[in-house]
């Protein structure tokens, strides 16, 4: 329908030059340079994930009824 249609991601950013006439896509951030890589132990892993799914789970539970749920089998059953 449209010839030359570019896509431009969440981390680019797309630049048209009038002059030239030129449209560029770059990127307007580098996730790699602002990360420190980290590297737990499996213990302290497992313990983080256990406390973010707790977490979640507490701000999601609110309710003036009692609530049942039914557990993937994933994830979430294995951090006994």
């Amino acid at each position: 329908f449209f010839d030359g249609i570019l896509e431009v991601r969440g981390e680019e950013i797309g630049s048209f030059d009038l002059v030239s006439g030129r449209f560029e896509i770059s990127r307007w951030y580098d996730l790699a340079q602002r990360v420190r890589p980290v590297r737990p132990s499996y213990a302290e892993a497992k313990d983080t994930v256990r406390h973010l799914l707790m977490a979640a789970v507490r701000r999601r539970h609110r309710a003036d009824v009692p609530v049942g749920a039914c557990l993937s089998g994933g994830i979430d059953s294995s951090l006994a």
